[in-house]
């Protein structure tokens, strides 16, 4: 197989989302949920089984969810109030990349087409990424999607950019909606095991490849080729 584009996802692929920025986001949004009237007798303690729940769950919008379901809340109203201040801007909070993100993709870039796609909000992921110190001029077409399956924009960029499936590697942090749509459309995936990604649950399927760093990319680049 010889690889010609490489599509990266960008919370906990490129940028260390968990450690950085989303325990100030979980914190936002339980903030938001109260002040719109969830009723919690420790705020603290509230905290603290939200984070708890965010560990294992797909994304922050089912962490909100399973958390309002544990204290006895089904008002999608306070969910609505959550999702909108965890998705909001990540105003002055630091972002750092992961560990060579920058040199791989300074280097991948001088030999591939890059491609990001990632869901959020233009504006928030835009200064994530800025913020990281990652150039948009790495990747030849950047996506910010509301949609958690991405299998429909890897298809529509395979289409623009007249490529095959089987010539395409995409690399992110979660199975189920970075990767498995990609298997299915017959491109190889690598799962970057970190963040909340890392205890994702699989079944009767699995990535093509696992990496704990982000070096290790260099040498599944090597097989690929």
């Amino acid at each position: 197989m010889t690889i010609k584009l490489i599509i990266f996802d960008l919370d906990d692929t490129l940028i260390d989302t968990s450690k950085c920025s989303m325990p100030i986001k979980l914190r936002d949004a339980l903030t938001a949920m109260v002040n719109a009237g969830l009723k919690v007798s420790s705020f603290d303690e509230a905290l603290q089984l939200l984070f708890s729940i965010n560990s294992t769950a797909l994304n922050g919008k089912e962490a909100l969810r399973f958390f309002l379901k544990r204290v006895g809340c089904s008002d999608t109203t306070l969910l609505d109030a959550g999702v909108q201040a965890y998705h909001g801007s990540v105003g002055d909070i630091k972002i750092n990349p992961l560990p060579f993100a920058l040199e791989l993709l300074e280097e991948l870039s001088s030999r591939f087409d890059l491609a990001l796609i990632s869901m959020g909000n233009e504006q928030g992921q835009g200064m994530k990424l800025n913020s990281a110190g990652i150039s948009p001029l790495f990747f030849k077409s950047v996506i910010f999607t509301q949609e958690y399956d991405k299998g429909n924009h890897y298809d529509m960029l395979c289409t623009a950019l007249g490529l095959d499936y089987s010539s395409v590697l995409v690399c992110g942090d979660k199975f189920r909606t970075d990767l498995l749509p990609a298997q299915k459309l017959g491109m190889k995936t690598v799962w970057v095991k970190y963040g909340r990604g890392a205890n994702e649950k699989i079944f009767n399927a699995k990535p093509d490849f696992s990496i704990t760093s982000l070096e290790e990319l260099r040498d599944i680049i090597g097989v690929c080729e």
